[in-house]
């Protein structure tokens, strides 16, 4: 059977978290802004870390977009140095590096 009060206390900690990160949100929404005036969307940037940002315009192929909450015009992607050097595997490499990863049962 499940603890309810365990639950609700539980379902309180991630509300308490989530409150405490939104002024992080609104802050990415203006840096998001800033970005999107500065660079051309789609365009890659490389950042110290190996990592990769790009400003992506979901309205760039249609005025109308359609998905089941608010869509924001622009939002910024960032893959990890690891997913940009997955990104480039051949087929093969990626199908040799999943196997080995579920070995390891990561």
């Amino acid at each position: 059977m499940t603890d309810v009060m365990a639950l609700w206390k539980r379902a309180a900690e991630i509300k308490a978290q989530l409150d405490a990160v939104k002024p992080l949100y609104d802050e990415l929404d203006k840096i998001t802004v800033e970005l999107a005036a500065l660079m051309v969307a789609g365009r890659e940037f490389d950042l110290p870390d190996g990592s990769v940002g790009r400003v992506v315009n979901n309205f760039a192929e249609a005025n109308t977009v359609f998905r089941p909450a608010g869509v924001k015009r622009f939002e910024l992607k960032i893959m990890t140095a690891d997913e940009v050097a997955y990104s480039k595997m051949s087929k093969s490499e990626k199908t040799a590096y999943n196997k080995a990863k579920n070995l390891k049962g990561e």
